[in-house]
């Protein structure tokens, strides 16, 4: 579903440089501003902040148990 809305350009560069670009790659100025704005936005994702995981050496292993064994006086 399209929707229209207004577009105020900062730079007026910044809209000649746009129009330069849909005319050399042969697409219309909408195109070029929307794929722009797809890119930016995939772009901009925010990641989750890594959890810092600290691990300890709790020493050697002792022997192998199996599952039997461990639930053996249950």
């Amino acid at each position: 579903m399209a929707k229209r809305t207004t577009v105020v350009f900062e730079e007026e560069n910044l809209i000649k440089e746009a129009k330069k670009k849909a005319v050399e790659e042969d697409k219309t100025l909408k195109e070029i501003v929307n794929e722009a704005l797809r890119t930016y936005l995939q772009v901009r994702k925010p990641t989750r902040k890594k959890f810092p995981f600290k691990g300890y050496h709790m020493g050697e292993i002792k022997g192998m148990l199996r599952r039997e064994e461990i639930y053996e006086d249950v």
